[in-house]
């Protein structure tokens, strides 16, 4: 096939943020393009980053093109949280063969991370020296991105992160449309004559020299298929052209920029242009949406001929249809080719306010996407700590499973810009099951599920905005660290950068004491953490515990109640709160059993209720009746069926009717259970369903739905898109 399209990109950095970097020294972004083997060139860039710095540590070196591949400025990274302004602009074009399924074949966009040692030599001036020496730089992670083939003009943010050892964030935009069609001859015996060559690209068939008669009804069709893409592009880029001067602009930039001229609507021949290029008149259009210039519901403006092309050539001869068509389409480039040349020219000056437009539009695409993973009900009840289903574990699985067999069509429309680190499947899709329960002292008996407006108006749930700073406090769990939490606290670092994060660290080395001793320790480091780091308005506190530690935070509160109306977001992963006297499974059983008899440790006695003779004198039922969990505005609970570690009701703090079969145990455990919830008017209780592997060793002992809290990126991804008030 010699017939060719030809598409441009136009990739824009804006910032670099260092999350989670393990070393300082020298970092620099390679991006590349490609479509199968064949690689977009890079063909120019732009820089609007300028300091007066003489030596400047963001600004080591300047961006380089090579033949395949752009890397961008070198800058020297010293400081956690640190921002670098890299404000560049690459241009790339690619030229592809026209293939029968164009619309549904991808590009692939690649960035990599690059790193040298400075061997402590830190300074700018010391970083600026090596750097001409023509050091040897390191890749060290990588990102991909699979672009849709443009079937017309596209606009994107896309956010860059990298693995978990090497966590950061690059703000990036992306611009990307099919700009022309090229005829180009790719073997020696192709036909002498050019116009028959193309006519044989257009019209092929069996024969090497095409067909000689083209009737009318593949005439049109062919140059449907060739122009209606083009056209598209047109009428989007223009709109998208509009928004950006309308919305992005002052009237100030807009007069400096001398930005009068209006692009006429579409023309072909026999077609008038209707908008005139005069002054001012910018004023005059009727603009579209800015965040949805690339939607479904955008006009297709199709050229305005009064007659089909099939009319207009006026002939059934394959090499004058072909030279026909090419003008035309070739016309439409042109004018595609102008406007797209003054959008590139005004894009430097608004290109924050464009970060922040297309960044929002990408949040809306990626809640869409990952509420696909979502099951949420709003329930009223007298009693929020009992729960009426005894089987409530096994019906979750049946649903999760149902949903992600209805998943995969949903998935697929959603998935625009897909990042391949992160991709949600509709297989491997985590399903969160939540449960919304309202405390309603006014109902007779058990739980009612509210649907309609009154389901949507209670699902929205409260959120408190203000200015103040944020600290969220994360807690390991029995014999872990402050990293197992690393990649939670990474993940809401990018979506939610203005909180302060403390991984708790303080029971490290020992966290087999009581948990009244390692809620002390907590407290001791939460106040030490405040005083070191100056936090002076600090307006709102919450917890996030993993395991053990969500009965670590609650032994922590009644230590920190100054901070009591400040209390914000209690949420804990799997924490078995009633404990594990009842309902876990003889495994687990049999382990803690060793444990308790070679080691001694406290806690696990204190979680087995073996620390006392009497229930009511054990450490946990004490706790219970400890206060602290009134104080927060967002108590989530979550759990999983495929948690063998915690048992279900215990990380729900719910009891059904079922314990009853275990005696005075079961009645222990619901006082225990309403004690803990007093106070609260409401409580999300979320069951997560995981796609884990089955022939798993962890999966079998039930350990891989504990530690997959931990570990599963799509999952706190979906908790922090489609939650955005717990972590504000």
């Amino acid at each position: 096939m010699s017939l060719r399209c030809i598409v441009e990109f136009s990739l824009h950095l804006d910032t670099f943020r260092n999350i989670d970097l393990f070393h300082q020294g020298l970092y620099k972004i390679r991006a590349s393009i490609q479509k199968n083997t064949v690689f977009a060139y890079p063909y120019n860039n732009l820089s609007r980053y300028s300091s007066q710095v003489l030596t400047d540590p963001h600004n080591i070196a300047s961006s380089k093109l090579e033949e395949t591949y752009l890397d961008s400025r070198t800058f020297l990274v010293r400081y956690f949280d640190e921002i670098v302004k890299i404000d560049e602009i690459y241009y790339f074009r690619i030229e592809v063969e026209v293939e029968k399924n164009m619309q549904q074949s991808q590009f692939l966009l690649r960035f990599e991370l690059y790193f040298t040692d400075l061997n402590g030599k830190v300074t700018p001036e010391e970083a600026k020296d090596i750097a001409e020496k023509q050091i040897t730089f390191d890749k060290v992670s990588s990102a991909e991105f699979l672009l849709r083939f443009p079937t017309s003009f596209q606009s994107m943010f896309v956010p860059i992160v990298f693995d978990d050892n090497h966590c950061c964030l690059i703000n990036g935009l992306m611009h990307y449309l099919l700009l022309d069609y090229k005829f180009r001859p790719l073997f020696l015996n192709w036909p002498s004559d050019v116009t028959e060559g193309l006519a044989s690209a257009l019209f092929r068939s069996n024969h090497k020299s095409g067909r000689e008669y083209i009737g009318s009804s593949l005439t049109d069709t062919t140059y449907s298929k060739f122009m209606t893409p083009l056209s598209k592009t047109y009428a989007r880029l223009r709109e998208y052209y509009l928004s950006v001067v309308q919305k992005c602009l002052t009237e100030t930039q807009r007069h400096l920029l001398q930005l009068y001229y209006v692009p006429p609507i579409l023309s072909l021949p026999g077609s008038p242009i209707h908008i005139p290029n005069q002054p001012n008149c910018v004023e005059m259009i009727s603009l579209g949406n800015l965040n949805d210039s690339d939607s479904d519901s955008v006009s297709e403006e199709r050229p305005g001929s009064t007659h089909r092309f099939s009319q207009r050539v006026a002939s059934h001869d394959a090499k004058k249809i072909a030279t026909c068509m090419m003008a035309e389409l070739s016309m439409v480039s042109g004018q595609i080719f102008q406007l797209w040349h003054r959008l590139q020219e005004i894009i430097p000056t608004c290109s924050d306010q464009l970060v922040n437009v297309l960044r929002e539009k990408y949040n809306v695409g990626k809640r869409q996407l990952l509420s696909t993973g979502l099951i949420r009900k709003v329930l009223r009840s007298a009693d929020i700590g009992l729960l009426a289903d005894p089987n409530k574990a096994d019906h979750c699985k049946i649903i999760a499973s149902n949903k992600r067999k209805n998943n995969v069509d949903t998935i697929e429309r959603h998935n625009i810009l897909i990042e391949k680190s992160f991709e949600v499947k509709a297989g491997s899709q985590p399903i969160l099951i939540e449960e919304f329960y309202i405390h309603d002292r006014t109902l007779p008996s058990g739980p009612m599920e509210l649907c309609g407006a009154a389901s949507n108006f209670f699902a929205r749930d409260i959120r408190r905005r203000d200015a103040s700073t944020h600290l969220v406090v994360l807690v390991h769990g029995f014999q872990g660290s402050s990293s197992d939490l690393r990649i939670i606290k990474n993940m809401l670092c990018v979506s939610f950068p203005n909180n302060l994060y403390l991984c708790a660290s303080s029971n490290d080395k020992d966290s087999e004491s009581s948990i009244y001793v390692l809620g002390k320790r907590l407290a001791d480091e939460i106040r030490d953490y405040l005083k070191e780091n100056c936090v002076l308005s600090l307006g709102r506190v919450s917890f996030i515990g993993h395991s053990l530690g969500g009965l670590i935070i609650r032994a922590a509160l009644p230590l920190i109640e100054e901070f009591s109306d400040r209390m914000h977001l209690f949420m804990s992963f799997s924490s078995p709160h009633l404990g594990i006297i009842e309902g876990c499974s003889k495994l687990i059983r049999a382990g803690l059993w060793v444990l308790n008899n070679l080691k001694r440790c406290e806690s696990l006695k204190q979680l087995s209720f073996t620390d006392s003779l009497k229930i009511e004198e054990c450490a946990l039922y004490k706790l219970a009746y400890e206060k602290g969990c009134e104080w927060f505005t967002h108590m989530v609970v979550m759990s999983s069926p495929q948690d063998l570690y915690s048992p279900h009701y215990s990380a729900r703090i719910e009891v059904h009717e079922g314990l009853n079969k275990y005696g005075e145990n079961g009645d222990y455990l619901r006082k225990m259970a309403r004690k803990i919830i007093e106070g609260r008017e409401r409580i999300h209780r979320i069951d997560v369903d995981f796609n884990l592997p089955t022939n798993n060793f962890d999966n079998w002992i039930g350990r891989a739905g504990h530690i997959e809290f931990l570990e599963n990126h799509i999952f706190m991804k979906t908790l922090a898109y489609l939650h955005p008030e717990f972590f504000e």
